[in-house]
């Protein structure tokens, strides 16, 4: 209940909507993205927990990630508030087993490669359609291409909303190996 509560006090009327998609269009919403640092912390763990109505990710897991030199934290501002974040890493642990469930041919296509790692992607609500996580997701698949990976990995939760990421990994030419349950 309380996530619903928190998703409806975040959501914009159409017209709210409409206002900053026109203000995208004509350059007044200016989203910059930054490397996170840790004093971004406290905002991002806020964000995720706004965005998905809790937080799978403790504050611990993204101290490591900004950290960590395997792992790329992004994080996007407009008029200094972050609106939009996104995390990757270069999967240095050769063991594929974690991929089994999404069958062989994905195992096949995986084998041998140095696999970059989309781990998860935020945008408020409010700033969605306005190619924010298009920007995100395109910073992480440079930043993976500039460390030697030679394939990149998402995976998407499907829900049947167009919000999740799956619609936007195809859209970025990914190509589906496999669902599990």
């Amino acid at each position: 209940k309380g996530a619903r509560e928190e998703y409806s006090r975040l959501k914009l009327s159409r017209d709210e909507l409409n206002e900053i998609r026109e203000a995208n269009k004509v350059g007044q919403v200016h989203p910059v993205i930054f490397e996170a640092k840790l004093a971004d912390l406290e905002e991002i763990c806020q964000l995720v927990q706004d965005t998905f109505g809790q937080n799978p990710k403790s504050e611990d897991t993204f101290t490591k990630w900004i950290r960590e030199p395997q792992f790329h934290v992004t994080i996007v501002r407009v008029d200094n508030e972050i609106v939009g974040m996104s995390a990757a890493y270069i999967n240095i642990d050769p063991d594929l087993s974690k991929y089994e469930l999404f069958g062989k041919a994905a195992l096949d296509f995986l084998s041998g490669q140095k696999l970059g790692w989309f781990l998860t992607l935020a945008v408020r609500p409010n700033f969605r359609r306005l190619r924010i996580g298009w920007k995100l997701a395109n910073e992480q698949s440079e930043w993976l291409k500039r460390q030697g990976c030679t394939a990149l990995v998402g995976s998407s939760w499907v829900t049947g909303s167009m919000d999740n990421s799956a619609h936007m990994f195809i859209k970025a030419g990914f190509q589906k190996l496999g669902e599990s349950n």
